[in-house]
């Protein structure tokens, strides 16, 4: 152990609030082993002992989580779920592509932005919670998620040119 490092780790310890020394304990594992030891001795100091600091400390990161939970968070954010939750976007869309584009309807262009802002945003955030809750769901695997993410896509897609064909043709009657 080199004395002027462990001196110059207490120094700069001492300053530390409770929350950085707890944020400096959750990542202990990146530090020298002078830090190591100049840390345990501060906290030693100010009466916090591990036991104290590992109830307060931080959940595991998806890099420390068990397989399956890195999986589903991975599958969470991949580029299949963005598209999910966007495809939404689609059926929302459809009562101003229609029912203001060729009913005749007349409003003015910020209302019909103010309109189609409102439904892109509810249909975009109706595919969020979709697309998570199968994401996160416990009860079936993570093949099985990929699998329900496509077929959401699908259905999604196949939903909105059923739903294009009906408000066709009630706007062409």
């Amino acid at each position: 152990m080199d004395q002027k490092n462990f001196m110059s780790f207490i120094t700069r310890y001492r300053e530390f609030d409770g929350d950085e020394l707890l944020e400096l304990h959750n990542r202990r594992d990146t530090l020298t082993e002078d830090a190591i030891l100049a840390l345990d001795a501060v906290l030693q100091e100010k009466g916090l002992s591990k036991d104290i600091l590992s109830r307060y400390s931080e959940t595991p990161s998806v890099e420390t989580a068990p397989p399956d939970v890195k999986r589903t968070t991975q599958l969470s954010q991949s580029f299949l779920a963005r598209v999910c939750q966007a495809a939404f976007i689609l059926p929302a869309w459809l009562p101003v592509q229609h029912v203001v584009g060729r009913s005749g309807i007349q409003i003015g262009g910020i209302w019909a932005g103010l309109l189609a802002g409102v439904l892109i945003f509810v249909g975009y955030r109706i595919g969020q919670k979709v697309t998570q809750s199968i994401c996160v769901s416990d009860n079936i695997g993570y093949q099985k998620k990929k699998i329900a993410l496509w077929l959401l896509l699908v259905g999604v897609v196949f939903l909105y040119f059923i739903l294009y064909g009906i408000a066709d043709s009630f706007v062409a009657s």
